[in-house]
């Protein structure tokens, strides 16, 4: 009897979170609109659209995709960290050919985040004293950076690929996504895999790599030193 109640209860409980949520379908009309938002060193963009990163004045967000869409995209500053999400609630259905493109200025940033199923680039370098970049989900992140320390963190199933040059590398994966760094020249990699991802890097001096699972690391350069360790079917190899 308590399982059956426990279970009627469940299925009404999620029936009621779906119930809860708004799907909205695209109107099939582009258009493009601009927000202002103040100054911000961080952001944190979610959802499945597709972010631009460019140099320019901070603060001048354009937001393209179709009419109906748009006003449901929340853009704010929080604790100058820029916020890019979708109304709670709500899950916003774009037409096929017709994807929600989000273009952000930046001058000087130093953390990336993004979460959920979209894709995130940067079409100028980002140049930062410390640069962190964080994905959670199935999306991808590419990015161009110049940086003294670079950290990099994928949790999910998505790709981050990073390019430029670092003088220090943190690369965490955690699950099934994969790290992508044979174009960031780095001279001292510290690399971890947790799972079935993979991770490529570069290390010039010195090299830190772990891997716990079935994931593998692969490595360019000759690191005068390298601390290695396997627990489980992955590998790590040169």
């Amino acid at each position: 009897m308590k399982t059956s109640i426990l279970l009627t209860a469940l299925l009404f409980c999620i029936s009621f979170g779906h119930a809860g949520n708004k799907n909205i379908k695209g109107n099939g009309n582009m258009t493009s609109i601009t927000r202002s938002t103040s100054d911000y060193d961080a952001i944190a963009c979610a959802g499945q659209f597709d972010y631009i990163l460019v140099a320019g004045t901070e603060g001048k967000i354009t937001l393209e995709g179709e009419s109906n869409l748009l006003e449901y995209i929340i853009t704010e500053v929080k604790d100058n960290k820029l916020v890019i999400r979708t109304e709670n609630n709500i899950n916003l259905k774009p037409s096929n050919n017709k994807p929600v493109r989000i273009t952000i200025p930046f001058k000087d940033i130093s953390k990336v985040s993004l979460s959920g199923s979209g894709d995130l680039w940067n079409k100028d370098v980002i140049t930062a004293t410390n640069f962190e970049v964080a994905l959670s989900g199935s999306g991808d992140i590419v990015l161009n950076i110049q940086a003294s320390y670079t950290e990099g963190k994928i949790a999910g199933s998505g790709d981050l690929t990073l390019k430029g040059n670092t003088n220090k590398l943190d690369a965490k994966v955690a699950g099934s996504g994969d790290f992508h760094g044979f174009d960031l020249q780095a001279n001292h990699t510290d690399v971890a895999v947790a799972g079935s991802g993979d991770a490529e890097v570069v290390c010039h001096e010195s090299l830190k790599a772990r891997v716990a699972g079935s994931g593998d690391i692969k490595y360019r350069g000759q690191p005068k030193t390298e601390d290695t360790k396997v627990a489980g079917s992955g590998s790590i190899s040169n």
